[in-house]
């Protein structure tokens, strides 16, 4: 979901590019004849990120490097056969890439590109668990 005005429903495999500047919203859901007993969502990928622009007009960057947005996970009440489990907001520039020494100073880098891979996982009364996938390119 994109908080800046736009909503968009991927099904399991599918991919979007998302605007870097852009606020968004992680919603995963699920539905089970058997019942949904717990949801869950992650994300991870491997980047080219760069630094904020310093005081002296420089900005550095990195390739490669790993980022991820925490697992949220969701115990849903029995007896409902769907659920959902939201996110926290974020906006793909200012997902920090960690931080990293350059010209003798440590430096927080930021995303510019690469793909997210975004994760789901359901799991239903039986105990069976379903996956599912999509890539957020940035």
């Amino acid at each position: 979901m994109d908080r800046d005005g736009q909503t968009q429903q991927l099904p399991n495999g599918g991919s979007a590019t998302l605007d870097p500047t852009h606020r968004y919203v992680l919603t995963f859901r699920a539905n089970d004849p058997k019942g949904v007993s717990k949801l869950a969502h992650y994300a991870s990928g491997t980047f080219n990120c760069r630094t904020d622009i310093d005081q002296n007009g420089q900005s550095f960057g990195l390739n490669g490097l790993r980022t991820s947005i925490p697992i949220v996970e969701s115990t849903i009440n029995p007896g409902l056969y769907y659920g959902f489990v939201i996110g926290r907001e974020f906006r793909p520039d200012r997902l920090s890439c960690g931080r990293h020494a350059n010209s003798g100073q440590m430096r927080e880098y930021f995303v510019v590109a690469g793909t997210l891979e975004v994760g789901g996982r359901s799991t239903n009364h039986a105990g069976e668990t379903v996956n599912a996938t999509v890539q957020l390119r940035i």
